[in-house]
């Protein structure tokens, strides 16, 4: 593109924008992500993008609806666990392509458009498996903070313990070899088991 082209911003638009804001928070971390370093990733004024986005918040709800717009909420499956577990996996595996949108949702007050989907999705599905509207949402609550924090260590970095430090923790000593040795798909999966057994939905359910 021409200094010329990208002086009249020719091209730009909102879908633009969020794409651009997507791959700085990828790329650089949530913390990263302003205005300045998403018009500099596009090559533009600052300014320039406030014909497309209200404002950071604006950007922000935009890039979690386009990452989370991309989740399909499954199709019925044979029981309601198939069905979360599903929707959960689904949910992610996109957050971990994405660990910029998951540092947002989790420091953000508000939540997207798409966000209220996928809530909206599991709290009916809860209340069709035969919880009442509360259990429900705590179900729901509790279900979308695991996911959130599973992904935020699945992505960052393990903290380093030495062998000084666990022969100090004996429950630790008996911990850290069963983590290594079991995939994460597993952890995960267990994770939500223990949550649905918590709701008192059974296997067949």
């Amino acid at each position: 593109m021409s200094s010329a082209s990208r002086s009249f911003h020719r091209g730009l638009d909102r879908a633009t924008v969020l794409r651009a804001a997507l791959v700085v928070a990828d790329r650089d971390g949530a913390q990263a992500l302003t205005m300045r370093r998403v018009a500099a990733e596009l090559e533009v004024e600052a300014a320039s993008l406030y014909a497309h986005v209200r404002n950071k918040d604006d950007m922000v709800a935009g890039l979690l609806d386009l990452v989370l717009d991309r989740i399909e909420i499954p199709a019925p499956g044979p029981t309601t666990r198939d069905w979360i577990l599903a929707g959960l996996t689904a949910y992610r595996r996109t957050l971990v392509d994405h660990p910029g949108a998951c540092a947002l949702m989790t420091s953000r007050a508000t939540m997207s458009p798409a966000q209220f989907r996928l809530v909206d999705a599991l709290i009916g599905v809860l209340e069709e498996a035969g919880l009442s509207t509360t259990d429900a949402v705590l179900g729901e609550v509790t279900l979308v903070a695991y996911v959130l924090g599973f992904v935020t260590q699945e992505v960052g970095r393990s903290p380093a313990i030495g062998p000084d430090t666990l022969r100090l923790y004996a429950a630790l000593q008996r911990a850290v070899p069963e983590l290594v040795s079991t995939p994460v798909d597993d952890r995960f999966n267990r994770g939500i088991d223990t949550i649905l057994r918590g709701l008192d939905i059974p296997r067949g359910c």
